[in-house]
């Protein structure tokens, strides 16, 4: 198990490293201790959907799973119950948002795309009320390709380029030593990173000189814009970089200023099975401190895998770690003077062999609508069976584009790209056959991405950090109750009903007229009625409903046209694929006959209250027969034939035979109030109550009305013929976005289907199940069938185990 690895690599990192200084850790203890308070109270909530591809067309459907994980080994998290998504278009304006019902950290959804969807590139974006607490950078934030005709074209392609890539604006190039700093006598790698107007990396060279002119190091990009080089500053100097970009334009930019006395802090990950660590003072330093101790802690996650400590009785320290101590993703290595000031930081990122194994058994070959069935099985930790969640995408690649170097995975999401600020491009570079390049490429992303997920003087101070969002555990409504005049009402009394749900509950308002409902569990859109009353009982108050507050969406400064982002290769594939949708399209259209409608405008009326027409009740009770009574239930109670009332008023048809609820509905001037409200009119404020018990005459109110219907119109409301527009005070109803259903992904099997029917499949879906779990021996398996189109079809199965093992495949056969 990950955590009992944890433990023992605590313990080891104490005592193995007999170079060490035997002097008191009472700070490295401080450290490790506050560090753990501070993520017991603050733990990180990271969360990734995977979608069924990511180029699509206008009137497509986008379907995706999510997976929300916690701490630093990815396990799935009880923290949030809530996950909210969004889809945001080339605008960044939110054209539709979900709200997903969380268990045990998964939720599944999809989005459709409207067929009005203009061509570009839209976001997915996806997030707990507790990730709000970090940055917006570090939610889920992905990129989709929403494709047209005209945008594909070769003459539009380059226009496209002509557009987004201004020639006349120098790229940015920043420069980051190792460590943070640069200090004087000592040597340190300097990473690059060149971005250009559209926010992307591009490859320059440069020269190093010095103020006088002497050319001291030279460096060219070599991957996105980044690359590296050696440089050792002198005390009195100050350096330039002479850059030449690849139009031929040069310009100059300044070198961060060196400090005269420090340390520098060398990580050299290169190796597969462990890291070297070397750490250096130069001599103006070594000379004002020796004999003072250093503390090397490296963290993941906000778990502690390393601690040492060491005296400066040497200019220079080294030690060698092995890499298994740490769990895969990126690690955080901070180096503390003797008075606990953090010095140095450098991240390096940490790729092991420990993600889940997974195996798929099939054909390589099939023939279209031939039946498809996947074996699959897992393998984990000590090569023993995986129990975990998965959700399979089945795609026909050779139609629908795929960039494996940019395309986000569970792996380079949950590890890399979650945890550091600002745009990664191609993630998936570094994770797709990795090799040596690929491995130093993703060192220098280290050295020039950063990573700040907390700042070590507040956590070592054990400053109090206000968390403003707290975890959703469901939905909420709340809100407030004033009086006409706008003063605060407190405990009033507040009660919800959604008869769609069949839920009610109340409340009582806080001093200030506060309001809260929580533990909602609405499904879709549901019409939530408030009804509110003043601690005596007075109608007259107004209820404000706190409208729903979310991030901003911040203005994307990345220009990610796909044309020019996109290979040759595939843009010829994203080509042929918009040329059959049109083509398909018009083939699978049906076209029918044009139809006639002629008619004249009626004058508009008022609806009736009563549609029936007044009289057409089963019973009535007028004005003049409920002066007796103080409450409208009491007038009722034991008078209205063939119904009985609840302890809470609520009215029941007794004879609502063949109906699993026999609760009647009740309307108030028209609008849809609990039976519970019975006992709240008073009947001073009855103009007349109609009950309708018989089938005819309750009909016409639906499904809700099955068991009876009893419609109350007060004197406020009016003429009984008429709805009116006045709303009662202490009332409102509006539409409550609940929790988002998904639909089930249609299937079609060719089996059950007859042979003679033959219209064209062309989805460009295959087949999509978010729902994959694997039994207690590893294995799972799952069947489709092709469509009508041949081609290379890709399944990309993506998920964990309970131990936040994280698992990714990919398998190819063929239609043809």
């Amino acid at each position: 198990m990950k955590i009992k690895n944890y433990l023992l690599v605590i313990l080891l990192s104490f005592t193995s490293l007999a170079s060490f200084a035997q002097n008191d850790s009472t700070l490295l203890n401080h450290a490790v201790l506050s560090l753990s308070q501070y993520y017991g109270t603050h733990p990180v909530e990271k969360t990734y959907l995977q979608l069924d591809r990511s180029y699509y067309m206008p009137g497509d459907t986008v379907w995706y799973k999510s997976y929300t994980v916690t701490g630093a080994f990815n396990q799935l998290s009880v923290l949030s119950g809530v996950l909210h998504c969004e889809l945001i278009n080339n605008q960044d304006s939110i054209i539709d948002k979900q709200s997903l019902k969380l268990t045990i950290g998964t939720a599944c959804g999809n989005f459709d795309l409207p067929h009005s969807a203009k061509p570009g590139i839209y976001h997915i974006r996806a997030y707990t009320n507790w990730m709000r607490n970090s940055a917006t950078d570090y939610f889920y934030n992905q990129e989709i390709c929403i494709g047209g005709v005209q945008r594909v074209l070769p003459s539009s392609i380059s226009a496209s380029v002509t557009q987004t890539q201004p020639v006349k604006l120098k790229p940015d190039v920043q420069f980051f030593p190792e460590g943070g700093e640069l200090v004087n006598g000592l040597r340190s790698k300097v990473a690059a990173k060149a971005v250009n107007a559209n926010g992307l990396g591009e490859n320059v060279t440069g020269v190093i000189t010095d103020n006088e002119g002497n050319e001291v190091a030279a460096f060219a990009t070599q991957h996105l814009g980044m690359g590296v080089f050696p440089l050792q500053p002198q005390s009195g100097k100050t350096y330039k970089a002479k850059i030449t970009c690849a139009d031929g334009s040069r310009y100059t930019v300044d070198l961060p200023a060196a400090q005269e006395e420090g340390y520098t802090i060398t990580l050299n990950n290169s190796q597969a099975d462990s890291i070297y660590v070397k750490i250096a003072a130069n001599d103006k330093l070594f000379e004002a401190n020796k004999n003072t101790a250093f503390y090397l802690l490296a963290q993941a996650g906000g778990k502690v895998f390393y601690t040492a400590q060491a005296k400066l009785v040497t200019p220079v320290f080294t030690t060698q770690i092995a890499k298994s101590r740490f769990p895969s993703g990126i690690v955080q290595f901070t180096l503390f003077s003797q008075a606990g000031e953090p010095l140095n930081e450098r991240i390096i990122f940490v790729q092991n062999d420990d993600t889940i194994k997974m195996a798929i058994s099939a054909a390589k070959t099939y023939s279209t609508r031939e039946k498809v069935k996947i074996e699959m099985s897992t393998k984990g930790e000590n090569n023993k069976a995986v129990v975990g969640s998965f959700s399979v995408s089945v795609i026909n690649e050779s139609r629908v584009p795929v960039n494996e170097n940019s395309e986000s995975t569970i792996l380079n999401n949950l590890l890399l790209t979650s945890d550091l600020k600002g745009y990664i491009e191609q993630p998936n570079y570094y994770f797709n056959n990795a090799n040596d390049q690929t491995r130093a490429d993703l060192d220098i992303l280290m050295l020039t991405q950063g990573y700040r997920r907390f700042e070590w003087q507040q956590i070592l101070k054990h400053d109090s950090l206000q968390m403003a969002y707290q975890p959703e555990k469901a939905l909420e409504i709340e809100g407030m109750l004033k009086t006409p005049g706008g003063k605060p009402v407190p405990n009033g009394k507040v009660i919800l009903a959604a008869l769609k749900d069949n839920f009610h509950a109340d409340t009582v308002t806080d001093i200030n007229g506060n309001f809260k409902f929580t533990d909602l569990d609405f499904s879709d859109t549901s019409k939530i009625i408030l009804r509110a009353r003043k601690e005596k009982n007075g109608s007259n108050v107004m209820i404000y409903v706190k409208n729903a507050n979310y991030p901003l969406i911040l203005k994307n400064k990345i220009n990610t046209d796909t044309a020019v982002r996109l290979t040759p290769e595939m843009i010829n594939n994203i080509s042929d694929y918009q040329a059959k949708f049109k083509q398909d399209s018009l083939t699978d259209a049906r076209h029918l006959k044009e139809v006639i409608i002629k008619g004249k405008a009626q004058p508009k009326l008022a609806y009736s209250a009563n549609p029936h027409g007044p009289g057409n009740a089963d019973q009535v009770f007028t004005a003049d027969k409920l002066s007796t009574c103080i409450t409208l239930l009491d007038c009722l109670n034991g008078r209205v034939m063939d119904v009985s009332f609840g302890t809470d008023g609520t009215p029941h048809y007794l004879h609502a035979l063949g109906l699993s609820n026999n609760v009647m509905l009740v309307l108030v001037d028209g609008m849809v109030e609990p039976g519970t409200i019975l006992a709240d009119i008073s009947v001073s404020d009855v103009y007349s109550v109609e009950i309708f018990t018989s089938g005819a005459n309750k009909a016409i109110y639906g499904n809700e009305g099955a068991a009876g219907v009893f419609l109350i119109t007060t004197k406020r409301g009016g003429d009984p013929n008429y709805a009116s527009s006045i709303i009662p005070a202490g009332l409102i109803t509006y539409n409550f976005e609940g929790f988002y259903k998904a639909r089930a992904f249609y299937s079609p099997k060719y089996d059950a289907i007859s042979s003679t029917i033959n219209v064209p499949d062309l989805r460009s879906t295959i087949y999509w199940n978010p729902n994959i779990i694997t039994d207690k021996d590893g294995k799972a398996s799952f069947e489709f069938y092709n469509n009508d189109t041949k081609g290379i079809y890709r399944i990309v199965v993506e998920g964990l185990d309970e131990n936040g093992y994280l698992g990714r495949k990919v398998y190819r056969y063929k239609v043809e």
